[in-house]
């Protein structure tokens, strides 16, 4: 009974954490369709068509203007400015303790190919050798290390 209380507890967790950004993505993609709706509006009101593929002219043209900010805000995301601010924020963040090792597994999610390999190393632990991987530098003499576990069958 307690292994399907854990169970069922792990899996409500799980669909949560999957389900999450997901709806925060749709909500906040509502709400700029509203903004964006709104805006368009006295344009939408000065085209003779009412509907372009079984959309209103007004959603048309929301849908239309937020794919392009969207592409804009690539384009800008793309040039030296962005890259010295996401810089400058990045050394703000990485003084956070484990914001590498959450970046580095967001990488590794969005594009497995071109993420940096962690370095495998020997850790000492109180009296053996175990196999780890370095997360972090936190400075000259001193590394943050991830010793994997063996996978539990129960789990």
């Amino acid at each position: 009974m307690k292994s399907l209380a854990r169970f069922v507890r792990m899996t409500l967790a799980g669909g949560v954490l999957f389900l999450l950004p997901i709806v925060v993505l749709v909500m906040l993609l509502g709400k700029a369709m509203q903004v964006v709706h709104k805006l368009v509006l006295p344009l939408a009101a000065k085209i003779p068509v009412e509907s372009v593929i079984g959309l209103d002219t007004p959603r048309m043209l929301a849908i239309v203007l937020l794919i392009a900010v969207c592409f804009l805000a690539g384009v800008l995301a793309r040039t030296a400015v962005a890259g010295k601010a996401t810089s400058k924020v990045e050394g703000i963040l990485s003084n956070l303790p484990g914001y590498d090792f959450i970046k580095s597994l967001s990488m590794n999610l969005l594009s497995p190919d071109s993420v940096e390999k962690r370095p495998i190393v020997l850790a000492r632990i109180e009296d053996s050798w175990q196999i780890a991987t370095i997360v972090e530098r936190i400075d000259a003499n001193h590394v943050a290390v991830y010793v994997p576990g063996t996978p539990d069958p129960k789990a």
